[in-house]
C-alpha cells in the first residue's frame, strides 16, 4: 500500500466517513429520547422503514438497494427538472439568475471593459417582451408576435446562460484548482438554470402528457449534467489535496468528455435499475454486473476523450513513473462509476439494518435501531481503514 500516492488522502476521507456515522448514531440515539412532535414525526419515518426491512430476505436486500436508489433518483429529478416550475425553491433559484444574477454580471462585465454581448442580449430580449405587450391586442401582428416570442425564449432560455457558463468556465479552468472549484459552486447554478431552460423548450407544448423511454431518459439526463459539472471539480479538488504536486488536467475537452459521458451513464444505470426493481437475484445480478461494464467502459471513454495517450493507464491511476497515482486525472475519470458505487454501497448498508432488524425492538425504538446501525457501520469502516493504515 505504500507505493499508491495518494492513499492516504483516501484513508483520511474514510476516518471522516466513520465519524460522521458515528456522530449521526448519536444524533438518531438524541431523537428517540425526545418527547416533541418533529421527533414524534421523525420516529414514524424511520419505524416505517424497519418495516419496509423486516419484511424483506437477507438476500433481497440488493433489490431494495437498487429500488430505493431509482425511486429516490427519479423524484429528485421530477422535481428538480420536470415540474421545476411546480418546486417554489429550485424555480426561484432559476428566476433569481435569470432576471437578477446574470443581468448584473452582465452590468458589471461591461463596466470593467469587457464584451457587451450579454447586456446586449438582455436589452434585446427586454425589447421583445416590450413588443409583445403592447401588440397584444392587435391580429395583424400575431406572425411577428410568434416571431418575436421565439427569439426572446431562446435568448432568454439558452443563449444567455451558455454564454454566461463558457465565459465563467474560461476563468475557472484557467485558475488553480481550489479557485476554480470554489467558482464552480456559482457557475453549476448557472448550469441548472440552463439544463432547465432548454428542458423547458423541449417539453413546451407537452405538458399532461405521459412521458415515453426516450423523454424519461432524456430528463435524467439533464439532472445528471449539473450533479456530473459538481463532481468533476470535487473529483480535481480530492486530486489537488491527494498528491503533492499535482499535474494539471483540468480543461475544455475534459469537462466536456466528464459531463457528457457521467450523464449518459447515470442515465442509462438508471434505465438499468429500472428493468431490475421487481425482477428476481439473476435480473439483479445481471443488471449490477452491467451497470458495473457501463461505469468501466465511461471511465475508459472519459480518458479517451480528453485526449490521454493511454486512457487505460490513466483509469487504472498508473503515473508517469510507474507507481499508481490517486491524482486529479484518476478522479475525474472514475465520475460514470458513482451511480453504481452508490448502490453497491447503499446495499452494503442496508444488509447491515436487515441484520439489526432481526431485532423484534427496533419497530418500537426505530431511531435507536437506527442509531445501533449507524455505528455498527462506522465502527466497520474505522476497523477496515485500520487495517489498511
Amino acid at each position: 500500500m505504500d507505493g499508491i500516492v495518494g492513499l492516504h488522502f483516501v484513508i483520511k476521507s474514510l476516518y471522516l466517513f466513520a465519524t460522521v456515522s458515528l456522530l449521526c448514531a448519536v444524533g438518531f440515539a438524541a431523537i428517540e429520547r425526545r418527547r416533541t412532535e418533529r421527533a414524534a414525526l421523525v420516529r414514524a419515518w424511520v419505524g416505517a422503514r424497519w418495516q419496509g426491512l423486516r419484511s424483506v430476505a437477507f438476500i433481497g436486500m440488493s433489490a431494495v438497494a437498487v429500488r430505493w436508489m431509482a425511486e429516490y433518483a427519479d423524484r429528485a429529478c421530477n422535481r428538480a427538472i420536470i415540474d421545476c416550475g411546480r418546486a417554489p425553491l429550485l424555480g426561484q433559484l432559476v428566476v433569481a439568475h435569470m432576471f437578477c444574477v446574470l443581468p448584473l454580471l452582465a452590468l458589471a462585465n461591461v463596466f470593467m471593459g469587457g464584451s457587451p454581448f450579454l447586456l446586449e442580449c438582455y436589452l434585446g430580449t427586454a425589447g421583445l417582451v416590450v413588443f409583445l405587450l403592447l401588440t397584444d391586442s392587435f391580429r395583424i401582428f400575431k406572425a411577428a408576435r410568434g416571431i418575436a416570442a421565439a427569439v426572446a425564449g431562446g435568448l432568454l432560455l439558452v443563449v444567455l446562460p451558455v454564454y454566461a457558463i463558457r465565459a465563467l468556465l474560461e476563468l475557472a479552468l484557467g485558475s488553480p484548482v481550489p479557485s476554480g472549484f470554489l467558482a464552480s459552486l456559482f457557475i453549476v447554478q448557472i448550469v441548472y438554470a440552463a439544463v432547465v431552460g432548454l428542458w423547458t423548450l423541449a417539453s413546451s407544448g407537452r405538458e399532461g402528457t405521459d412521458m415515453g423511454p426516450l423523454e424519461k431518459a432524456t430528463a435524467r439526463f439533464a439532472f445528471a449534467v449539473p450533479i456530473s459539472f459538481m463532481l468533476y471539480w470535487l473529483g480535481l479538488l480530492a486530486g489537488y489535496f491527494a498528491v503533492e504536486h499535482p499535474v494539471p488536467v483540468h480543461g475544455w475537452r475534459s469537462l466536456c468528455a466528464t459531463v457528457v459521458v457521467g450523464s449518459a451513464v447515470f442515465a442509462a444505470t438508471m434505465a438499468l435499475f429500472d428493468t431490475a426493481r421487481d425482477g428476481g437475484l439473476t435480473r439483479r445480478l445481471v443488471t449490477s454486473l452491467g451497470a458495473l461494464a457501463l461505469a468501466v467502459l465511461g471511465t475508459i471513454a472519459i480518458a479517451f476523450l480528453s485526449s490521454v495517450a493511454n486512457p487505460v493507464s490513466m483509469v487504472a491511476g498508473v503515473g508517469a513513473s510507474g507507481a499508481i497515482t490517486l491524482g486529479p486525472a484518476f478522479w475525474v475519470t472514475h465520475v460514470p462509476l458513482v451511480p453504481w458505487v452508490g448502490a453497491a454501497g447503499l446495499a452494503a448498508v442496508l444488509s447491515i439494518a436487515r441484520a439489526v432488524a432481526y431485532a423484534e425492538w427496533t419497530v418500537r425504538r426505530p431511531c435507536a435501531a437506527a442509531s445501533v446501525c449507524l455505528a455498527a457501520v462506522g465502527a466497520i469502516v474505522f476497523l477496515v481503514v485500520v487495517g489498511v493504515d
